[in-house]
């Protein structure tokens, strides 16, 4: 092995450290979160988005504060209705081009130029909002008067009340849903331990003291995390329960089924396996399924038994 290749590897086992530490630093305030931290943070490491949704005060803004605290990048933060304009999200245009006719935005401060972002009630949004999100949340860009923007966002934590679907239909809402590879149910704090934790500790804020920079998560965690490798038995694993799925009538489309690899390979990596193993796949159980009414139950029965 190289000096060279010895250094990356040197830097790839430091970042996972990182990872474990901030792990157990979100974990101390956060009551049974273990799972929605989990998510965060694997979804991070891979350079995908997550969704939670469950009612208010469960947590969710306090969560993305402690991945706002780990990436020492720029943060946005909105609270989305029916009323929200494009200029609230992607910023105003800018009155000096204007008055030449160009529509320029002065996108400073606002999504296209974050680095995390947390869009609370995200299907409120209208159809303009929510395609223009769509686009910079797959492609990762913003276009204006002056061309197209690249837009340096590493991850989307999107927080709902609801499903979208049942409530709220249109092709921009299934298409805005289907790129949050991480989806998940949030609920209250219901055993006696955490509740006993939430009334009575003195201290329950967030306190992240490791910093990664965006280009060290966007270059150097990804590429970790896509050259994990998978057990044998992890494959033949990951084979019967994508079998087991369409023979329960689910079917995750193709591109979630690819992210599906990196997403366990993510997963492994920030719990600082040098190998995706059978326990890892627990995590696909808030990737492969489509439709929120009865599936994530099914594949999380799926996952379990198999893996």
């Amino acid at each position: 092995m190289s000096v060279a290749e010895m250094e990356d590897v040197t830097a790839a086992v430091d970042l996972q450290d990182v990872f474990a530490n901030v792990r157990k630093q979100l974990n101390a305030p956060l009551v049974e979160r273990e799972g929605e931290i989990d998510v965060v943070l694997t979804a991070i490491a891979c350079g995908e988005h997550c969704l939670f949704v469950g009612p208010p005060g469960t947590a969710k803004s306090m969560l993305l504060d402690g991945v706002a605290e780990l990436v020492d990048g720029n943060r946005f933060n909105y609270l989305m209705t029916k009323e929200t304009s494009e200029s609230e999200i992607f910023g105003p245009y800018r009155l000096s081009a204007l008055k030449k006719d160009q529509y320029v935005r002065n996108l400073e401060g606002r999504l296209a130029t974050a680095h995390v972002a947390f869009l609370d009630e995200l299907f409120e949004g209208g159809s303009g909002v929510l395609n223009s999100t769509l686009k910079v949340l797959n492609e990762r860009f913003v276009e204006d008067g002056n061309g197209k923007h690249f837009c340096p966002l590493l991850t989307c934590v999107a927080g709902s009340n609801k499903w979208p679907h049942g409530h709220k239909s249109g092709k921009e809402i299934a298409a805005l849903f289907d790129r949050f590879l991480f989806r998940k149910q949030v609920k209250p704090v219901s055993t006696a331990r955490g509740l006993d934790k939430l009334l009575w500790s003195k201290d329950l804020n967030i306190n992240v003291t490791d910093r990664i920079s965006p280009d060290q998560i966007r270059i150097d965690v990804v590429n970790a995390t896509k050259n994990v490798p998978w057990e044998d038995a992890a494959k033949e694993c990951m084979t019967n329960i994508v079998g087991e799925l369409k023979r329960a009538g689910i079917q995750p489309g193709c591109r979630r089924l690819r992210k599906s690899i990196h997403a366990a390979q993510a997963y492994a990596w920030t719990h600082g396996a040098a190998t995706v193993e059978q326990e890892h796949l627990e995590i696909l159980s808030h990737v492969l399924w489509e439709d929120p009414e009865e599936q994530p139950l099914e594949v999380a029965k799926i996952i379990g038994k198999l893996a």
